[in-house]
């Protein structure tokens, strides 16, 4: 009979703004997700565990996986590919990046997801289900938070989301779109 142990595999997004609200942060954005990227390897190696991870950028009312389920140990930098421009689809990204990750297969091994949404907070352009208004509108912007708000609150113990801002603007934002306080940074 085998004794291999089966190892812990980790699952981490990166949802990324890259709206033109972004531009002046373009510089700390890369910083901050290479950093990310070299903290997630740093522990992969020394407790010889599995993390795969995915990119997805947001711009405009487009949500685009740039990189899916890529060993971490083999991530480019961010560097030179990070260009933002147009407006901010932020719940879909969101949405999109959790649908996707709850495609994993969870059959054997120890799962464990991490969502990283690196954004300034602002959201213009989402449309989900429910929403009679235009994206702008006040109503909207309820409508999309409770939107997003039943996306998180219907993830597993295994999942943990973290919301990296800027400012304190940003802190608002994001505690207004229903991410976990504690989670925001």
């Amino acid at each position: 009979m085998t004794t291999l142990k089966q190892r812990k595999i980790n699952h981490v997004a990166f949802v990324i703004d890259e709206s033109g609200s972004m531009q002046h942060l373009t510089r700390e954005v890369v910083k901050v997700f290479d950093a990310q990227v070299n903290w997630l390897a740093q522990p992969s190696k020394d407790m010889d565990q599995e993390t795969r991870v995915s990119l997805y950028t947001l711009t405009g009312d487009t949500v685009t996986c740039v990189l899916y389920d890529q060993d971490v140990l083999r991530l480019p930098s961010l560097a030179g590919n990070y260009n933002p421009r147009n407006s901010t689809p932020l719940v879909k990204a969101v949405g999109k990046a959790v649908e996707d990750l709850k495609l994993t297969p969870e059959l054997y091994g120890d799962h464990g997801f991490l969502l990283f949404v690196l954004t300034d907070g602002d959201e213009n352009t989402s449309v989900v289900p429910g929403m009679r208004y235009p994206s702008s509108d006040p109503s909207a912007t309820r409508i999309k938070a409770n939107y997003l708000s039943g996306i998180l609150s219907g993830l597993g113990v295994n999942w943990t989301v973290g919301c990296l801002v800027p400012d304190f603007r940003g802190k608002m934002l994001a505690v207004s779109f229903r991410f976990s306080k504690g989670n925001i940074a």
